[in-house]
């Protein structure tokens, strides 16, 4: 971050001081202005369980529904449904005239009888209502799902399917390894195979589709994904799903409702820790390999001296690993459990249809690479990295709560990489944790976990301030999506804290960030001498932010969540500088003392609510008249950013968002149900 943005930062913390002697008077006019919503004490939670929940079309279903009252309540209608893939209604039972004593749980039976057209994955919703309909007391929108398969399609395609979890035990904000497998009984190409962690009350938590699948028959195919565990999740048993569908999810082909179980316990955010190797050796003149097939590096078991073409012949270093000649479609593995001190040079040149596959082998942590200026430079073009922990220890500490400082990067795409992905990965303790420079473009991050990005580069900030920051983007066309970002929170001598989710600085045009879930940074994002950069589906827990600098054009931000229940200095949005051609704002929701600050100029602004905790969000600027000043009603602020069934930003939004394509909400609910698309990261029924 430049010393310019650090000076912009100081201004606004000045400016954010003189908010609050309004706060009073405003939040009395709002209250008078608001309408009056309906403020039940009566709340319920439902779930569901389906048997069996894999049939053929034409079959039966039996959904048993479990609702639990806080209160006691009478004639109240219960509400089971069962919606396609497309949220379309195929079936409802409502129990109506029930009565409830405070903390009873009663269950309703139903069946369902799959019609002979169905297949693909269906979702049993539930709900508790009042006798008209007109007030909600609680909805499950994922209380369990039903697989129809169709076993006389013209393939007779069936795919059995398994999976495996290390460790099974895990922290909330630690990871876990899925080590999925799918047999198939036919040839099969373009499928989609599934895996998703779900609870106990079969919500999805977690899930990563690996499309455009082919298979031979007989064929079976591993799979590994990373999950990143939220550290808010609540500790107890969680449930690993695994199934395979056409590539459009309108036909299942098989489903395993319980390929494996993962316990979370309790405990802080653990800090990967670290087994320091030597130093390689400077890396020799690349040599000639065969160009075909898949190469093993071994940090404990291998030689360079092998062929490294199998699992008992691996290659031992690093250094042997950068000189190989891959070639589109190879594949170089690295050892789970093992440490090297990088550099990992990636330079390798895929092609869209055979790209490089840079992943990890066996069982255990990520392999991992350490302690060096940058762990993974990636100058190549088409080449996937993934499953890899990329991290570094610090050159030196700061009197500032011990700080760390070291001009340390994770994954930097380098000026002419592009068409490069990483997935699955845990990128940490780092001054940047992946670099998409200036002259990259068309580079991906996803599915990954950035975690404690907190050195600085410098111990005197005078002199270079930068760092702590997750994501850096300076080049073009990026994509940053469905990632866990957390802990860019340093402590600096010079601004007391400081730290970026994703930043965009420097001259980057149309990037993406998007359906991201991010806590406990010092500021989401900052843009400066950036245009196009669009912002979809993120959720924003605590702090600052959205920034937008000098030199900034069409920053767009659609259906996010920014939720900050800090003071005076945990703004909403900030834009400097700012016009309509600035900064467009639509369908979002800010919940921050701070709702925005652009110095009385206006913005494309509409379709968004504003919130704070005194009721009172600082706005220095006129909001359109689509936008209200109301509290959104997230089931669990801070913790469940769901809509509660009475939400006002419930069909609050503007389809210009689908319209630019933003089609799936955070959860992959497609957008809209109800017509209209709603305020914030999730739709809801």
């Amino acid at each position: 971050m430049s010393n310019v943005a650090k000076r912009l930062r100081a201004v606004r913390s000045t400016v954010r001081r003189a908010w609050f002697p309004v706060g009073g008077a405003l939040l009395l006019t709002l209250l008078a202005a608001m309408p009056s919503t309906y403020a039940a004490s009566t709340g319920f939670t439902s779930t569901a369980s389906v048997s069996p929940n894999s049939v053929s079309p034409g079959s039966p279903v039996t959904i048993t529904a479990a609702f639990t009252s806080n209160s006691s309540i009478t004639n109240v209608t219960l509400d089971v449904e069962v919606r396609d893939s497309v949220n379309s209604k195929v079936f409802q039972q409502a129990f109506t005239g029930q009565s409830f004593s405070a903390g009873q749980t009663s269950s309703v039976t139903t069946t369902w009888s799959a019609p002979s057209t169905a297949s693909g994955l269906y979702t049993v919703k539930t709900g508790a209502f009042s006798a008209d309909w007109s007030i909600g007391y609680g909805w499950n929108d994922n209380a369990a799902t039903i697989t129809v398969s169709t076993s006389s399609s013209s393939t007779g395609l069936q795919v059995t399917s398994s999976a495996t979890v290390s460790p099974a035990q895990v922290n909330p904000g630690g990871s876990t390894q899925i080590a999925s497998v799918f047999t198939a009984s036919a040839s099969a190409s373009n499928i989609t195979l599934d895996v998703e962690v779900r609870n106990s009350a079969n919500t999805k938590i977690f899930q990563q589709a690996f499309t455009g699948q082919s298979l031979s028959a007989g064929q079976t195919r591993s799979f590994t994904s990373t999950w990143a565990v939220p550290s808010t999740l609540a500790t107890g048993s969680y449930t690993v799903k695994t199934g395979s569908f056409s590539a459009d999810w309108a036909t299942g082909y098989g489903w395993n409702d319980n390929a494996a179980s993962i316990t979370v316990g309790s405990g802080p955010i653990p800090t990967p820790t670290a087994t320091l190797t030597s130093t390689p050796s400077p890396t020799p003149t690349p040599t000639s390999l065969p160009s075909t097939g898949t190469y093993y590096v071994d940090c404990s078991g291998g030689n360079d001296a092998n062929s490294g073409t199998d699992t008992t012949h691996a290659w031992a270093s690093l250094s042997r690993a950068n000189q190989a000649a891959l070639q589109p479609g190879n594949a170089l593995l690295l050892k789970r459990g093992c440490t090297w001190t990088g550099p990992l040079n990636v330079r390798w040149i895929g092609t869209a249809l055979l790209p490089i596959t840079i992943g990890a082998y066996g069982s255990g942590n990520l392999p991992q690479i350490q302690n060096t200026s940058t762990q993974v430079p990636v100058s190549g073009s088409y080449v996937i990295l993934d499953s890899l922990h990329v991290r570094s220890d610090p050159d030196s500490y700061t009197g500032c709560n011990n700080n760390p400082i070291g001009a340390r990067y994770g994954i930097a795409f380098q000026p002419g990489s592009a068409h490069n992905v990483v997935q699955n990965s845990l990128i940490s303790d780092l001054a940047v944790g992946v670099f998409f420079e200036s002259g990259s473009q068309s580079n991906q991050l996803k599915n990954s976990q950035l975690a404690n990005n907190i050195m600085l580069f410098n111990v005197d900030p005078y002199v270079n301030d930068g760092g702590a920051q997750a994501v850096l983007i300076s080049g073009d066309s990026n994509d940053v999506g469905y990632n866990q970002i957390y802990g860019s929170y340093a402590c600096s001598t010079r601004y007391g804290v400081d730290g970026t989710a994703v930043e965009v600085w420097g001259g980057g045009s149309n990037n993406r960030i998007h359906h991201n879930v991010t806590w406990n940074n010092s500021e989401f994002t900052e843009l400066a001498n950036s245009t196009n950069t669009v912002y979809a589906y993120n959720i924003v827990n605590g702090h600052a932010a959205l920034t937008n600098h000098a030199g900034v054009l069409g920053t767009t931000a659609y259906n996010n969540v920014f939720y900050s229940t800090g003071g005076s200095g945990d703004n909403g949005i900030v834009c400097n500088s700012c016009s309509p051609s600035a900064l467009t704002l639509m369908n979002n929701i800010i919940w921050a003392a701070g709702g925005v600050s652009a110095s009385g100029q206006h913005f494309n602004e509409g379709y968004n609510i504003y919130w704070s905790n005194n009721g009172s969000p600082y706005l220095d600027t006129s909001i359109s008249s689509t936008s209200k000043v109301i509290n959104p009603q997230f089931v669990n602020p801070g913790v469940d950013f769901h809509l509660q069934s009475t939400s006002p930003a419930i069909n609050a939004g503007t389809l210009a968002s689908v319209t630019a394509g933003w089609t799936l909400d955070l959860s992959g609910t497609t957008v809209p149900l109800g017509g209209l698309v709603d305020s914030g990261a999730y739709e809801t029924r």
